[in-house]
């Protein structure tokens, strides 16, 4: 990812609550959805994502964070 101007957005893309495929299992998550979200965001020039160690492995997969 590249990042013009060296700028952060000003809005965040908040990892906390991912989309679940299954509501009653908080480990099942939608990772068709949050590709698409993640792109949306930053097709709309998004560069902050609010992270914490839970949810780096999540973005790993999307090559996000490294």
């Amino acid at each position: 990812m590249t990042v013009e101007n060296n700028t952060v957005s000003k809005l965040g893309f908040g990892c906390m609550r991912f989309p679940l495929t299954d509501p009653k299992d908080v480990t099942a998550i939608d990772i068709e959805q949050v590709k698409e979200m993640v792109d949306l965001f930053m097709d709309a020039g998004g560069t902050y994502f609010d992270t914490a160690f839970v949810y780096e492995p999540i973005l790993q997969r999307f090559a996000l964070i490294s």
